[in-house]
């Protein structure tokens, strides 16, 4: 697992309240192609926030129920909240538009029709929690239930990793004709995956880890390679052959030891058979190619003859050209198919197949051509026929081409007169000197035999290298190179970072928002450029607590202690709306005013102080309650003292406010002392006082 720590600047305290729904519940309408870019980014004003997405894929938003999709906003949605990969749901939900290609971006089983088959990583979750507004984790990936990530425990052998298929796509990189003789499937397998964020305070971690990466392709010519070695292998055992072909020299010597048997007195001989049985070798040769896979010196790189399948280790070649231990401890932004990385691919392939490493093509053929050739089977046959026709009877001479060369460790060849002497007649005087000139033919074979040997032995690693290079050479210049720069954009550890305003404002969760994704794959960049995300967390938090971040940010009297009341209303009883004829307005007459409670007896009583007088609501039916007209109206909301509050609407005169009918706040512009506004208000009480005594004289 990889951890980034940074600490980012500090940020002014904003004003955010918009909430965010725990998942969206937008179907897209099954077989709908979108090409659209669209981000995965979740709106947000909140000072703390927090996105976690298992499946996004950009151009097609995919904000659907079950995509593993969690999001947190603190105060309104603060969470833990969790969504799971739901592929009932998923699985032909939408079709991608992939160049001349559409597929359903989910199929339901391997190798099916569709971009992506999931496996086992079709269990990925997220999560996401924003308990306060400076700490926020999101996570998503094969996850804990706490978020912490937890590819390790998935990443068994028993986990089925997910597919990307490309092999639809292969005509729009390669061409129709490289699909049908050089490489006609390829596909990137995904192990468990997983990615966590978090930001408290000014403290900001990145977490992510990636199980396995590789990478097969499948080429007919590499399929056919052992069509073309056994082509080889028969070329180069051919000085062997002609030795015992007509005028071979090893036929010359056999042919003189019949003409010396055949010279015996009695004795009629004739040569039966000569030969080296050489479909051997190539049979030997054939299975041992096709029984394991070749590979590079470091494995990173195989070759399935019988397959033709060429399987990429992606993890273990990054790892090197990014110089570090694990696949979980590359840097930020690591590009999986980078130069380096396509370059020791098309390097391994290379030396899989005509390199000198001890498990290539190359040198797998030559050890096995060099051994096998001294166990391959030289035979000669005589039929002897002695006195008169009465005795006849098989002679033979076998033995390996090593025996006959007197190698260490081989067999010494086999001469067989037991035919003869089966018969029961004694034949000393024929079977002696047949014996000898058969002893000295295995002798003789060896010197014309040793240099053809040596001639296979020695020419068969050039020949192979000279028949395979071609073929390596075409498949790497017209199908792999273009294939692994054209097909697909691999990033592991995705984590943004903004050089523009532009950038910045388009992260996940907006400008100062911190995102890391386990493994972004884009399809065809250069074509249809479809971005897989997978493991995607993303999170939004302030630095530091903001004692007013619950304030209202409208509120003009910021440094009034009333000014920080949470109904965001000034407590001056001289306010100039409080003063305003409008305050007995209709509103202010309105039949509530008129309510017998309107009426009560501590309407004029001096000694009122009810708070609601000087709320800001006084044009509320409520602000023509007898209180409105309590000579100390101006005590202010909450007891506080009246001189203080009529002090502060001397000094900071712009502050005090009321809500007008629009909902928009104005200052009474005043500047003057509070004696005045006192007396100004006490007759316009004493007035609506008379007013109110005069209507329950009226209606009484």
């Amino acid at each position: 697992m990889n951890a980034q720590n940074s600490r980012p600047p500090g940020r002014a305290r904003r004003a955010r309240r918009l909430a965010i729904g725990t998942a969206a519940t937008l179907l897209v309408a099954p077989a709908l192609a979108l090409s659209s870019a669209l981000a995965d980014d979740v709106p947000t004003t909140a000072d703390s926030a927090a996105h976690g997405h298992g499946l996004f894929v950009e151009g097609l938003g995919l904000d659907v129920a079950g995509s593993a999709r969690a999001v947190s906003e603190v105060g309104t949605n603060p969470g833990p909240n969790t969504d799971r990969l739901n592929l009932s749901v998923l699985e032909g939900l939408v079709d991608v538009d992939l160049g001349t290609v559409e597929l359903p971006l989910i199929t339901p089983t391997a190798n099916g029709n569709g971009l992506l088959y999931l496996g086992d990583l079709g269990t990925l979750s997220s999560r996401a929690a924003s308990p306060s507004t400076t700490n926020s984790v999101a996570s998503s990936g094969i996850i804990n239930e706490d978020g912490s990530l937890n590819v390790d425990a998935a990443a068994g052998g028993d986990f089925e990793p997910a597919t990307v298929n490309l092999t639809s796509l292969l005509g729009q990189v390669i061409g129709a004709d490289a699909v049908d003789r050089l490489i006609s499937q390829a596909q990137i397998q995904i192990g468990a995956l997983g990615a966590r964020a978090e930001k408290d305070g000014a403290d900001v971690t990145r977490d992510y880890a990636v199980a396995d990466l590789r990478l097969s392709v499948d080429s007919p010519l590499v399929a056919a390679l052992t069509d073309d070695v056994d082509a080889v292998v028969d070329d180069a055992v051919e000085p062997v052959l002609g030795l015992v072909g007509p005028g071979g020299a090893i036929e010359t010597l056999t042919t003189g030891v019949v003409d010396t048997v055949d010279s015996l007195p009695l004795v009629d001989a004739e040569l039966s058979g000569l030969s080296v049985d050489t479909a051997a070798l190539s049979t030997s040769v054939r299975r041992e190619l096709l029984a394991e896979p070749l590979s590079n010196a470091e494995g990173s790189v195989t070759v399935d003859l019988a397959s033709g399948r060429i399987g990429v280790d992606l993890a273990a070649l990054v790892i090197d050209a990014a110089g570090v231990d694990d696949l979980n401890s590359l840097p930020p932004n690591t590009e999986v198919l980078s130069g380096a990385v396509v370059n020791a691919i098309l390097d391994g392939v290379t030396e899989a197949l005509v390199g000198p490493g001890p498990n290539s093509l190359v040198t797998k053929t030559t050890n096995l051509v060099t051994d096998g050739i001294y166990d391959v089977g030289l035979d000669i046959g005589l039929d002897v026929t002695a006195v008169g026709g009465v005795v006849q009877a098989p002679v033979s001479v076998t033995g390996t081409l090593g025996g006959f060369l007197g190698s260490e460790g081989a067999a010494e060849p086999t001469v067989d007169t037991s035919g003869l002497a089966a018969l029961g007649i004694p034949l000393g005087d024929i079977t002696q000197p047949l014996t000898d000139a058969l002893g000295g033919l295995v002798t003789d074979i060896g010197t014309p035999l040793e240099p053809a040997v040596d001639e296979v032995v020695g020419g068969i690693q050039p020949a192979v290298t000279a028949a395979v290079q071609p073929v390596v050479t075409e498949l790497l210049d017209d199908a792999l190179e273009p294939l692994l720069e054209r097909i697909a954009r691999i990033t592991i550890n995705e984590q943004d970072q903004p050089t523009t305003t532009a950038q910045a404002a388009a992260l996940d969760l907006g400008p100062e928002s911190y995102t890391v994704r386990a493994l972004s794959l884009r399809v065809l960049p250069d074509i249809a450029d479809v971005d897989i995300e997978l493991g995607s967390a993303s999170v939004l938090a302030l630095d530091e607590a903001d004692a007013d971040a619950d304030a209202d940010a409208a509120d003009a009297d910021a440094t009034d202690a009333d000014a920080t009341d949470a109904d965001a209303t000034d407590a001056d009883a001289t306010d100039a709306d409080a003063t305003d004829a409008d305050a007995t307005d209709a509103d202010a007459t309105d039949a509530d005013a008129t309510d017998a409670d309107a009426t009560d007896a501590d309407a004029t009583d001096a000694d009122a102080t009810d708070a609601d007088a000087t709320d800001a609501d006084a044009t509320d039916a409520d602000a023509t309650d007898a209180d409105a007209t309590d000579a100390d109206a101006d005590s202010g909301v909450g007891g506080e003292d009246a001189n203080a509050d009529a002090d502060a609407s001397g000094v900071e005169s712009n502050s005090a406010t009321a809500p007008y009918g629009d909902g928009t706040l104005a200052s009474t512009g005043s500047s003057s002392s509070v004696l005045p506004a006192i007396a100004a208000l006490a007759l316009i009480g004493l007035g609506i006082g008379a007013v109110v005594v005069a209507r329950r004289r009226t209606d009484g």
